[in-house]
């Protein structure tokens, strides 16, 4: 009976060996560096994930990251402001991304509350009337009027 135990125990332990060495298997570490085609310059905090699941990392301040990396899977690096790129994995990698930014010709700040005067528990240094009459300027291009109800 004790040699059917020791048999038993030793073919699970060979079982979870080989299911612990196929996951190790088919993984691929991948180590590589993030940085910006203006400048060449590390991209420090840009995502790093694994297509189509939730395993990630972010760049360090020099711009590299490491990750494990399923076959068969591609990588998809992201930074804000810069266009998001899918790639095959390799072992050392370079990444360069670009930057997506547009120019923006008209900017548009609207901004109003209608408050109690009770209510109001700030300081004020402007009347009404006073700004109506004051422009509020955030480029030399782009003029904006303040416009209060009396």
């Amino acid at each position: 009976m004790t040699n059917r135990f020791i048999i038993k125990r030793l073919s699970l332990a060979f079982v979870v060996w080989l299911m612990a060495l196929t996951a190790v298997v088919g993984q691929t570490k991948v180590e590589g560096v993030v940085v910006a085609q203006e400048d060449n310059e590390p991209v420090i905090g840009a995502t790093v994930m694994v297509e189509g699941e939730k395993t990630g990392t972010t760049t360090d301040l020099d711009g590299h990251f490491t990750i494990e990396v399923p076959a068969g899977k591609k990588l998809v690096i992201s930074y804000v402001g810069m266009t998001t790129q899918t790639l095959v994995p390799k072992s050392q990698m370079q990444v360069v991304l670009v930057s997506d930014a547009i120019m923006v010709e008209e900017v548009v700040v609207t901004g109003m509350q209608k408050m109690d005067k009770r209510l109001f528990t700030g300081s004020s240094t402007k009347s009404a009337r006073r700004m109506r009459k004051s422009t509020v300027s955030l480029m030399p291009a782009v003029p904006l009027k303040a416009v209060l109800p009396v």
